[in-house]
């Protein structure tokens, strides 16, 4: 069969087309016609599609592997990206954690060392001792002394060995009530226990000592104090004091008593236990001698008043002769308390003062109270005479 070129596109077709079926030119004479036996024409015709299919089977190809390409791509791009912001929120979590805990380490150690390291003040202190005080006073009233006029004295060192500055409260106070009925005119001292926490200090104990001990310091956990008393030489009756040295110990809930020693010392040595004269009034180391009655019955009364306000002296019954032997203690600042006592008689008196010149109030006998009134007649450093 023969066939006819395009002369456009070279597409070799019937010559009965009346169109080139590839660029649509139409046919006309001047097509020129090809002989080709039926092999070769055959050939042809089936040459021409593979080729075209093979052709465009490669850019199938080519394109499905591009677009395999770019996915692979986009997909390793997003895991790089994800691990990425994961690694970043890892590293911010643990930045925070971090963060977090050198805060709370901040917090936690100053606040620690604060509280192991807090100094407190005398103030303080103070303010803690009278509130506690409260619950232990009952009736009793503090002894102003010349060098401690609030009847008190804080010391600040460490009791419990955990080198923490604790405080000890030493309080001079006069007898109870209920000790003075007993014929106890002795006054009386406190050693309070406080120790630090680092916010406060806390009462841990309080102990009443049966005499006026006087705290000299806290040394390696031990509290060092002291007392005065006073006797009289047997060979010369000359009388003198007798310094008795204390170690107590803080041990949890109680102080422990480790004992002391004594020795004579100059009553100098002992100026911290002289009252304060210009408040109290009836000073210590004076004898003091009035007159005058007991609803209407004439009396006398002589007494010297002894260091930390013991009163010791003697009554006499003009009238009737009674003398009686007075023991005694200074109460408060305008008040005093004496007993006298014989085989037969006793009288307590509770007396009164604005001024040394002159007492006043009642003498007790039985379910009777008498009235007192007495004069200052004179007064006297005390001394071996008296």
């Amino acid at each position: 069969m023969e066939y006819i070129t395009c002369k456009k596109c070279g597409c070799q077709m019937s010559p009965m087309s009346e169109a080139c079926p590839m660029c649509g030119t139409p046919t006309n004479e001047d097509a020129h016609t090809v002989n080709s036996s039926p092999k070769n024409e055959t050939e042809k015709y089936e040459q021409i599609p593979n080729v075209s299919i093979f052709k465009n089977g490669k850019r199938v190809y080519w394109g499905v592997a591009a677009v395999l390409t770019i996915l692979f791509i986009v997909y390793v791009g997003y895991n790089i990206g994800n691990r990425q912001d994961k690694g970043k929120e890892n590293v911010t979590s643990i930045q925070q954690t971090n963060s977090e805990q050198r805060d709370t380490f901040k917090r936690e150690i100053p606040l620690k060392a604060y509280r192991n390291n807090k100094k407190m003040t005398e103030a303080d202190i103070k303010e803690v001792f009278l509130q506690h005080w409260k619950h232990y006073k009952d009736d009793r009233e503090f002894i102003p002394l010349e060098t401690c006029s609030e009847g008190y004295n804080i010391f600040i060192g460490d009791l419990n060995g955990d080198g923490i500055d604790d405080a000890v409260v030493n309080a001079y106070v006069t007898p109870s009530t209920k000790e003075i009925s007993n014929n106890d005119y002795e006054g009386k001292s406190y050693i309070f226990c406080f120790l630090n926490d680092g916010e406060t200090y806390k009462l841990t104990t309080a102990t009443k000592l049966h005499t006026m001990f006087f705290v000299d310091d806290i040394d390696n956990g031990e509290i060092h104090a002291h007392r005065i008393e006073y006797m009289k030489r047997m060979n010369d009756g000359k009388r003198i004091a007798v310094k008795d040295s204390h170690v107590f110990k803080y041990d949890g809930d109680k102080l422990v008593d480790l004992g002391g020693t004594k020795r004579t010392v100059d009553e100098e040595e002992n100026s911290q236990i002289k009252r304060r004269s210009g408040s109290v009034e009836l000073s210590e180391g004076y004898f003091y001698r009035y007159e005058g009655d007991m609803k209407g019955f004439p009396i006398k009364v002589d007494f010297g008043v002894l260091p930390n306000g013991v009163i010791n002296g003697e009554y006499h019954n003009v009238k009737y002769g009674t003398v009686l032997d007075l023991v005694g203690q200074i109460i408060s600042e305008k008040s005093l308390q004496l007993v006298g006592e014989n085989q037969n008689e006793k009288i307590v008196f509770e007396l009164s003062f604005s001024s040394p010149e002159h007492l006043k109030g009642y003498g007790k006998m039985g379910n009777n109270s008498l009235e007192v009134k007495l004069k200052l007649i004179s007064s006297e450093v005390i001394n071996d005479s008296h």
